[in-house]
C-alpha cells in the first residue's frame, strides 16, 4: 500500500486496512462466543476453512504477480528467524501453564530462541540478501514506530485476552453475552479509524498517536476500579473510550513508520513492523495471563490467613449466616468466596499493568518525526 498510494491518500488507505487488522482480534471474542454457544467450540476452528477459501479466491482474482527479481535469499537466516520466532511463540504460549523458568522445556525454548535470534541479528544486519534488512532500524521513525507497535500490541492483546475471562469465569456471563458486551469496542475502533482517516492530512500524526494512547490508558484505567458487582454500563463505556483510542493509534503509526524511508525500502520495513506487532500481541497475552495467575495465587494465600478461629470478623460472619466453624458448608462457601475475591484482585492488577503500558509509551511519541503535510501544532519536539 505504501508503494501503491500517494502520500496524500496513504492515510485513508491505511485506515481501511487497519480496520481489518484491528477488528479481527477485537471482534474475535464476540463471534467466537456466538459460535461456541450456538454451534459448538469445534466451529471456532472449522470457520477458518470457508474464510480461507474466500481469501484464496480473492488473491487469485485481484493480486497481481510481481516480476521475479532474481535476487538471492539468505536461507540460513530465514531458518534462524523461523526457529527463533517459533520457539519464542511456544515459550510465550506455554510459559504460564508450565511455571515459566521452573520448567526445563521453557528454559530450553528460551535458550534456543535467544541463540537463533541473536545469530540471525548479527548475520542479517548488513547482508544484502537478508530476509529482514535490520539495518533499516537505523531510521529513527521506523525504529520508534516498531517499538511502539510492539508495545501497543502488548496492551491491546492483554485486554482482549483478559476481558472474556473476567466476564465469563468471574461474573458468570454466557460466552455469547460476553461477546456482545465486548462488541462496542470493535465499533469504537472503526469509528476511531474513520476519524483518523479524516484528520490525518490536517493534523500532525504524532498528536493522533498521543491522543490515542491517552484514550486507551483512560479507558483501561477505569477497569482497575472494578469489583464483583460492576454494572454492565461500566464494562461497555470504558471499552468504547479504549476502542476509539486504539483506532487512533494504528493508522498514524503505520504512516509514520515509512515516512522517512526511501520508497524501495517499504516492503522490508513493513516486514519488520508487522513481525514486531505479532510478537507484541503474543507477549501481551503471556504477560497478562502471568500477572493474573500470580497475583491471584498470592492474594489467595494472603486472604486465607484471615480464616482462623481467632478472627472475630469470621465469627461475626458465621453467626450472621447461621453456620458454625465446624460446618463443612462454611468452609466450602468461604473457599469459593476467597477464590473469587483473589481472582478479582488479579484482574485489577492485570488491568493496571495494561494501563501502565499505554502510559509509558506516550513519551516515545516525542522521538517520531513528521514530514510532508504541515501540522497546525508545529514540531512536537519544540514544545
Amino acid at each position: 500500500m505504501v508503494d501503491s498510494f500517494e502520500p496524500e491518500k496513504r492515510g485513508k488507505a491505511m485506515a481501511i486496512w487497519g480496520i481489518g487488522v484491528l477488528l479481527g482480534p477485537i471482534m474475535g471474542p464476540t463471534v467466537g462466543g456466538f459460535i461456541t454457544d450456538h454451534l459448538g467450540w469445534q466451529w471456532v476452528f472449522y470457520v477458518n476453512l470457508p474464510i480461507g477459501i474466500v481469501n484464496l479466491l480473492l488473491i487469485a482474482a485481484y493480486i497481481k504477480t510481481t516480476p521475479h527479481s532474481g535476487s538471492s535469499i539468505d536461507w540460513l537466516g530465514a531458518a534462524l528467524l523461523a526457529i527463533g520466532v517459533g520457539s519464542l511463540q511456544m515459550l510465550l504460549d506455554r510459559g504460564n501453564s508450565e511455571g515459566w523458568f521452573a520448567s526445563q522445556m521453557i528454559v530450553s525454548l528460551a535458550l534456543l530462541s535467544f541463540a537463533c535470534l541473536s545469530w540471525f541479528t548479527v548475520r542479517s544486519f548488513n547482508r544484502p540478501d537478508a530476509i529482514l534488512k535490520l539495518n533499516l532500524l537505523r531510521d529513527r521513525n521506523l525504529a520508534t514506530s516498531t517499538f511502539l507497535i510492539m508495545a501497543f500490541g502488548v496492551g491491546m492483546l492483554s485486554t482482549i485476552a483478559l476481558q472474556p475471562l473476567f466476564l465469563e469465569h468471574l461474573l458468570g456471563y454466557p460466552a455469547s453475552t460476553a461477546g456482545l458486551v465486548m462488541a462496542p469496542r470493535g465499533i469504537a475502533v472503526a469509528i476511531g479509524m474513520i476519524v483518523v482517516a479524516t484528520l490525518i492530512q490536517h493534523i500532525d500524526s504524532r498528536w493522533l498517536v498521543f491522543v490515542g494512547l491517552t484514550l486507551s490508558a483512560a479507558g483501561t484505567y477505569v477497569t482497575t476500579t472494578y469489583n464483583l458487582d460492576v454494572d454492565r454500563f461500566w464494562i461497555i463505556a470504558p471499552s468504547i473510550v479504549q476502542g476509539i483510542g486504539m483506532g487512533m493509534i494504528f493508522v498514524p503509526l503505520s504512516t509514520l513508520a515509512y515516512q522517512t524511508l526511501p520508497k524501495n525500502a517499504s516492503d522490508q520495513a513493513a516486514s519488520i513492523f508487522n513481525i514486531a506487532r505479532t510478537i507484541g500481541g503474543s507477549l501481551g497475552i503471556a504477560i497478562g495471563a502471568t500477572v493474573l495467575t500470580r497475583v491471584t495465587h498470592e492474594n489467595l494465600q494472603t486472604l486465607s490467613a484471615g480464616i482462623n478461629p481467632y478472627n472475630p470478623a469470621l465469627h461475626m460472619w458465621l453467626n450472621s449466616t447461621g453456620l458454625s466453624p465446624t460446618d463443612p458448608r462454611a468452609m466450602q462457601i468461604l473457599g469459593y468466596e476467597l477464590t473469587r475475591q483473589s481472582t478479582m484482585i488479579g484482574f485489577v492488577e492485570a488491568f493496571g499493568f495494561v494501563t501502565l503500558s499505554f502510559l509509558l509509551l506516550i513519551p516515545f511519541v516525542l522521538l517520531l518525526r513528521q514530514t510532508g503535510a504541515a501540522s497546525p501544532f508545529g514540531d512536537i519536539r519544540k514544545h
